[in-house]
């Protein structure tokens, strides 16, 4: 009997062990899936944060680059707090209200600003040149003319004769700024803050033709034309010291690699070699391939003429040479 006590005492203590082993585990491993989604949420915020100071530098540098840039209108831009409106590309025309002062197709005006929104970018332009005129109905009398009223030298009451009151001067009040306003129907994100996007969705209102850069900020660099066949070989031929035949013209309709070349001579029928194989007799008219030629002119009792030149392609180059006596 104590024998079997002792064992069911044993295997509740192993029961005991093991649970309290499987909830060790599970707090360990809540506490790392804590930890971990701690983790996320602080990454998501820095990333959150990293945008939205992206967001912010673009908006300012946009504003930047649109203040002062002068545009021409296609459309009517009325200078009310509605001003036109393009939503998701498509520009919404609305009814106008009467002696409402705008900005006419084809006048040329200067962007102010750009006001960034959730859904929407504000472009006003300087509507400093839109006034309208007010007229107050407040009275006045006019300089010079005695007083009229129980208080004045006449004691007749009631309000003074319409000839004796000054018109009052119209004035000016400024008119809200003309405005084309870029709606979205979903918030704006980092890929709506280019050039190339404001640039598209105000086009329908407006030339952009003005606001499209037509430099870009990287350094140009000129890329020198490569040379032709005929001017590398040319350019070689130089290096190594070889003259250019004297050109005298144009060679028409021949191959781009063909070159004439005209032999005269001191000494008619005097022998021609031609890069050391024999071609007849001087004078003499022959087409060849661009590039290095020799001419040996030989002659019984003469000197004889050997030279090394360059024969460009497309041209006619003539050789004299002269054979004198020994």
């Amino acid at each position: 009997m104590s024998h079997a006590h002792s064992s069911f005492a044993g295997c509740a203590t192993q029961s005991v062990l093991k649970y309290f082993l499987l909830i060790s585990i599970c707090l360990g491993l809540l506490s790392a899936a804590v930890g971990q989604t701690e983790v996320d949420q602080s990454d998501k915020k820095r990333a959150t944060a990293s945008e939205k100071q992206i967001n912010s530098d673009l908006k300012l540098l946009l504003n930047d680059y649109y203040a002062g840039k002068p545009v021409r209108a296609k459309i009517v831009i009325p200078a009310n707090e509605r001003g036109v409106e393009v939503l998701d590309g498509q520009l919404k025309i609305y009814p106008l209200p009467e002696l409402t002062t705008a900005v006419q197709p084809g006048e040329m005006i200067l962007i102010k600003e750009l006001r960034f929104k959730n859904k929407e970018i504000e472009v006003r332009f300087d509507g400093e040149q839109l006034k309208e005129a007010v007229t107050t109905s407040s009275p006045t009398s006019i300089p010079g003319l005695t007083p009229v009223g129980p208080h004045g030298s006449d004691a007749t009451t009631g309000p003074p004769p319409a000839a004796l009151v000054a018109k009052t001067p119209k004035t000016i009040k400024s008119l809200p700024d003309p405005r084309v306003v870029l709606r979205f129907s979903r918030d704006i994100e980092t890929r709506d803050l280019n050039l190339q996007s404001i640039n598209r969705l105000l086009s329908p209102a407006v030339d952009v033709t003005a606001l499209t850069p037509t430099t870009s900020l990287e350094p140009q660099t000129t890329v020198p034309p490569r040379p032709t066949a005929n001017e590398a070989a040319q350019q070689s031929a130089v290096g190594q010291g070889i003259p250019i035949a004297p050109v005298t013209g144009e060679l028409i309709g021949a191959s781009t690699s063909i070159g004439e070349l005209v032999i005269q001579c001191s000494t008619p029928g005097a022998r021609l070699y031609i890069d050391g194989t024999y071609s007849g007799t001087v004078p003499r008219t022959v087409q060849l391939l661009m590039g290095v030629h020799t001419i040996l002119i030989v002659a019984p009792g003469q000197n004889q003429f050997e030279q090394k030149f360059f024969l460009p392609a497309g041209k006619i180059a003539t050789i004299k040479a002269d054979l004198s006596s020994r």
